[in-house]
């Protein structure tokens, strides 16, 4: 089951907690769920007092937990109650009365049984003033109590959406710590704080935080958002850490003990709840399983069942526990114990009996043997060797190496992986204990340790040493427990010692490999070891890919060797030796060399590929490919290395090509009993044995669903066979993929009417596909889905145009597909696009279009026209839907546009700002927008203040109801009220939040406009280069979408950041270019005007200064908004000095 902490406060709290109660119990009355109709039931206790709401965690996550006197009572009445009962202390029951009905009192509880007077509801508790004050800080105040992945998914979600059901495959850890008391309560709070830590270093999601008798219980899971194929293993290792600092914590308070179970299975994750209210919650059996080997497991052991246990690779030691039975299962469960992780044994490296051709690494071959000869003269060479996979960094190592022991010296290798970058000095160890000579079944590693390093001078760190190598921490607890930071340096700092007087007593290569990886104590020896005197015999080198976290390491090393992708001669040379030939034919090297982009690995793989199936051959000590040469190649391997798999499959029987085959048809992604249903001559065992062939071959893995699915490993793989089937197939396939998809039930999600539509126009089912498409748009249009609707009717248009005209769809359906098209491009932002539409309906079907229909058109052709500045014609289609419209919503939305396309006639502005307030529902997104409109009225009078309180009322009310663009908006316009107030730096602040609000919703409009209020506020903070990137996009933008009013700002400010840049003959004539567009008085007109101005001072052109300055003088100064006064007074004063340094 599930549970749930609530707390009441405030006045009344006892008889409404109450009243919760009973009504909970009478909503899941007569609730069943399963196969068996299990009842539903619930166990709930009431207690109260005092209660301390705790915020656990850190800056980055945060949960919140109730503790208390009131919540151990509420937890110890809901333990005693029975299924479907109500049970309260007796103190608060006798503090309610009369007003509610008990039973009997036993040992302090009774039984709630009914409430005779029921409260009244809660108010909703409005929003303090000053809210908006501070809004960032106190957003950040809340975003650590939602998981990152989970917030980003909610804030995409449309608005009055929720996360819907759905089952996931995850890895869920349940973790339960006793032993707190009120006297170490603290200890309690610090613990949960390192759960939150663990959990999230590791990639988990924390969903659960509850209250047990004596401490806590957590549910965790991995790969919820993010799933990777080793979410067990990072599980286990945050599973690990955190038993580890638990354990540190019980070192002084015994009492503390900690039970960790994992399981791996699929879950129901989505919201459960209200519109008012939901939580996010995961159920399902596998949390079930959890807990159970949690319970089942030793104090601080970390219990995996059978299933996560297959998950783990072989880093991971474990021991097997007794099997346990679950309810419900038939068979007893096996569960483990994993200790932690094993790592990669280092080894002491030996000399290979053949070396291997290095193609185009003669320069790098060089520079190590030249580290290698100073090396041993006794001057110390620190090397790194930077490369991606395939590059050959080990097989460049492995020739040092061979020269190396060549010499009579040692050496000693070590790799970092993604398994111990966790583990401190993980691969250190592993060096460090092949030199002592300690094994695995070791009776006295302590001994062991000591006896070698004995000889060797290390210093106060050598006891911490000797722990740490013997199989515990440098405090003496284990690997797995936790070390103060100077245990730790001690450690550091012995290993150092005895690095340099190992060094001292004979030459030691020491490598290290992939360091990108490596834990941050192995990362800190590194650095360490860097800077040691070069007066020794050593040779130190690490292997890395290029990664931001090494920077700082790569400035220490002596010498980089950057391995890249080899050129076309060297490709040839190693094609070459791998036939043993003296050349390869030039085309055959061009062919081999852009198929694998020159990547070594790739290339050996390539060629080994080719050469086993006789397509390239050593003919008379030239690789050449055999007739009909070339074509042949280029047919038989694909254009990348993704397509390589899929010819390693011309071995796979006949059922796994049809398979195969029918899968790429159906998609990325298929469900078994589709693929069964259309492979019509394969039985159940065939298609059963092929599907774990194409699974072992690694073409295609599990998928967790509701029913056995697979999905193709490389989206490549899957375009490629499809590319392969022969037309008549093809159709044949998307043929019976359709009939086996429509015949599933209408909810079932692989019954996707646009999947459908797809599968009958590939099938050549035009009217068929037509009759899907349609259907696909009607669920786009319902939700509001605008760029959707405007690409699937650009398909039905696309696949109607291919049918005869007689069994083209009607004339009214036609029309009514235009009409969409329309409504959707003008919601779009698509200004231009959205006029053509309208004016090519408006002559196709004006005369089919209904009464409804043509105010339709009117209203959003209206807005459009709008967008392209065209306002008479706007305004005329605008009246015509506000009179023609029979519902108030259209009627409210032509009155606000109408407000907008008479901006500068005040009366009329504010005359259909009127209308629409008198026809707006309050509460509606469309009262916010009749908000923000009297916003701008109120700022184009100057009243800048009153309009950034609206404003900021507006945003915060539009956050509450997930209404994000219209936040947006109202941030953009709080920022404007700075930005003309001259308060550019708090204006760019405000732009930029805007832009991050509105960036997963906006339009290509609001693009525009975003673009252009930064490049504005770049623009008068004095950053010309800025400016000029931000206003060259927003011109772009608006030009494309054929929104008038944004080019021309852009133009008119751009013409400026140009001259102030680079050029000013051309930004002055796009500044008189923008100022014939812009209205006279307006801000755009009158920042010209401006703008020219300075223009001419850094002319140094004093008539034209003069001119031009009698031109802005001429403005009514007081009605100018504080930036533009600002910079006339500002121009004024440079205009002056100029004069003053002409005339001298």
């Amino acid at each position: 089951g599930d549970s749930a902490t609530v707390v009441f406060r405030g006045e009344g709290f006892a008889l409404r907690a109450a009243a919760a109660a009973v009504k909970a119990q009478e909503l899941i009355d007569g609730i069943a769920v399963g196969s068996l109709s299990t009842p539903l039931r619930l166990r709930v206790g009431v207690g109260g007092g005092l209660t301390r709401l705790l915020v656990v965690g850190d800056e980055i996550q945060r949960m919140v937990l109730a503790g208390g006197e009131a919540s151990k009572l509420a937890l110890k009445a809901q333990s005693r109650a029975e299924p479907g009962t109500t049970l309260l202390d007796e103190r608060l029951a006798a503090a309610m009365g009369d007003r509610i009905v008990v039973g009997p009192t036993r040992d302090g509880m009774c039984e709630l049984r009914a409430v005779d007077t029921p409260p009244e509801a809660a108010p909703i508790v409005p929003l303090e003033p000053g809210i908006e004050d501070q809004v960032e800080e106190k957003i950040a105040l809340l975003e650590p109590f939602v998981p990152a992945p989970l917030a980003a998914r909610l804030k995409q979600m449309p608005d009055g959406w929720r996360i819907e059901g759905e089952l996931r495959r995850v890895v869920v850890v349940f973790a339960e710590v006793s032993g707190f008391e009120r006297s170490n309560e603290q200890i309690g709070f610090e613990v949960a704080r390192d759960v939150l830590r663990c959990h999230r270093r590791y990639g988990g999601v924390q969903f659960k935080f509850d209250l047990t008798s004596s401490g806590h219980r957590t549910l965790s899971l991995f790969g919820l958002h993010a799933p990777t194929e080793n979410d067990s293993e990072r599980a286990v290792l945050a599973a690990i850490e955190l038993s580890g600092l638990v354990r540190s914590a019980a070192a002084q308070h015994p009492e503390i003990e900690l039970r960790i179970g994992i399981h791996v299975g699929e879950v129901y994750f989505g919201a459960i709840g209200s519109s008012y209210r939901y939580d996010i919650t995961v159920i399902g059996d596998v949390v079930n399983i959890a807990a159970r080997a949690a319970a089942a497991g030793p104090a601080f052991g970390v219990v995996v069942t059978e299933a996560v246990l297959g998950e783990l690779s072989e880093d991971f030691s474990s021991e097997a526990l007794d099997p346990i039975r679950f309810k419900g299962k038939s068979e007893p469960m096996m569960l483990h114990t994993v200790q932690g992780a094993s790592g990669r044994q280092a080894r002491y490296v030996q000399k290979r009996r053949s070396r291997r051709h290095l193609a185009g690494r003669q320069a790098q071959l060089e520079i190590l043997e030249d580290a290698r000869k100073s090396a041993l003269k006794g001057r110390g060479r620190v090397i790194g060797v930077v490369g991606e996979a395939g590059t050959g960094k080990s097989c460049l190592l492995a020739d040092v190496i061979d020269d190396w022991l060549e010499a009579g010296a040692v050496g000693a290798l070590g790799r970092c992986t993604f398994v111990t970058r966790t583990e401190p000095l993980a691969p250190v160890r592993s060096m460090l204990t092949n030199f002592v000579g300690l094994s695995e079944g070791d009776e006295n590693p302590v001994a062991t340790v000591q006896r070698s390093l004995g000889s060797y001078r290390l210093g106060e760190g050598t006891e911490a040493l000797v722990r740490f190598l013997a199989g515990k921490g440098p405090n003496g607890q284990g690997t797995d427990g936790v070390a103060d930071d100077q245990s730790w340096q001690q450690v550091l700092g012995a290993v150092e010692r005895f690095v340099l007087q190992r060094v001292a007593e004979v030459p030691v290569l020491y490598i290290l490999e992939d360091v990108h990886l490596a834990d941050s104590l192995t990362s800190r020896l590194i650095y360490r070891l860097a800077q040691v005197s070069r007066k020794h015999r050593f040779l130190f080198i690490v292997t890395y890919r290029s990664d931001p976290s090494l920077v700082d390491l790569r400035e220490l090393l002596d010498e980089e060797i950057a391995l890249d992708n080899l050129h076309l001669r060297d490709a040839a040379d190693l094609v070459g030796t791998l036939f043993g030939a003296d050349q390869v034919d030039d085309e055959v090297a061009g062919f081999l060399w852009e198929r694998t982009e020159g990547n070594p690995g790739r290339l050996t793989e390539l060629t080994n590929f080719l050469r086993d199936r006789g397509l390239l051959r050593n003919h008379a000590q030239t690789v050449v490919a055999p007739p009909p040469g070339l074509e042949l190649l280029k047919e038989v391997v694909p254009s990348n290395m993704a397509q390589f798999a899929l010819g390693r499959l011309e071995h796979l029987g006949e059922v796994e090509r049809r398979l195969l085959r029918i899968a790429a048809t159906i998609g990325r992604s298929f469900e078994r009993d589709v693929l069964a249903q259309v492979a019509q001559s394969l039985d159940e065992g065939d298609i059963d044995f092929g599907v774990v062939s194409l699974i072992d071959e690694g073409v295609i893995s599990p998928e967790a669903s509701r029913r056995p699915s697979y999905r193709f490993r490389e989206e490549i793989t899957r375009a490629v066979t499809y590319s392969t089937i022969p037309e008549s197939e093809r159709r044949d396939y998307h043929r019976r993929i359709a009939d086996v998809l429509e015949k599933l039930s209408d909810t079932d999600v692989e019954r996707s009417a646009v999947t459908l539509a797809q599968h009958r126009e590939r099938a050549h089912q035009l009217a068929e596909a037509v009759r899907w498409y349609e259907r696909a748009i009607r669920l786009v249009v319902f939700a509001g889905l605008d760029e959707e609707t405007r690409y699937l009717i650009g398909q039905w248009e696309r696949v109607v145009g291919m049918l005869p005209p007689d069994e083209r769809p009607k004339l009214r359906t036609m029309a009514n597909m235009a009409v969409r098209k329309l409504v959707a491009t003008a919601r779009h932002g698509l200004s231009a696009e959205a006029v053509e539409l309208a004016q090519g309906l408006a002559d196709a079907y004006g005369r089919s279009l209904e009464a409804h229909e043509r105010a339709v058109v009117d209203l959003w052709s209206g807005a459009a026209l709008l967008g392209t500045g065209k306002k008479s014609a706007a305004r005329r289609a605008l009246k015509s839907a506000f009179d023609k419209s029979a519902d108030n919503t259209s009627r409210c939305d032509a009155a606000i546009y109408l407000f907008k396309a008479y901006g500068g006639i005040d009366v009329e502005s504010s005359w259909w700002l009127d209308r629409a307030s008198e026809l707006v529902k309050p509460g509606t997104s469309q009262a916010l927008r009749v908000e923000l409109a009297r916003a701008c009225q109120v700022a184009d009078r100057g009243k800048l203040d009153e309009a950034r309180i609206i404003n900021a009322r507006v945003r915060d009310e539009a956050r509450r109801k997930d209404q994000l663009r219209i936040a947006a908006i109202a941030a953009s316009n709080l920022a404007d009220c700075d930005l003309v107030s001259g308060d550019v730096a708090h204006a760019l602040a405000g732009f930029e939040e805007a832009v991050v609000m509105a960036r997963a919703l906006g339009t290509r409009s609001d693009d525009a406009i975003d673009q252009l209020n930064l490049g504005i506020c770049h623009l008068f903070g004095g950053d010309a280069d800025r400016a000029v990137r931000h206003l060259e996009s927003a011109l772009a933008i608006s030009s494309e979408v054929g929104h008038a009013g944004t080019e021309t700002e852009a133009t008119v400010h751009l013409g400026l950041a140009l001259a102030l840049s680079d050029d000013i003959e051309q930004g002055e004539r796009l500044v008189e270019s923008g100022m014939e567009r812009a209205e006279p008085g307006g801000f755009v007109h009158d920042s010209g005007l401006l703008h020219l101005l300075h223009i001419a001072i850094l002319r140094r052109d004093l008539p034209l200064v003069d001119e031009r300055l009698k031109a802005v003088l001429a403005l009514d100064r007081s009605s100018l908004p504080p930036l533009l006064q600002r910079t006339l007074r500002r121009l004024s004063s440079r205009a002056d000095e100029l004069e003053g340094t002409i005339d001298e």
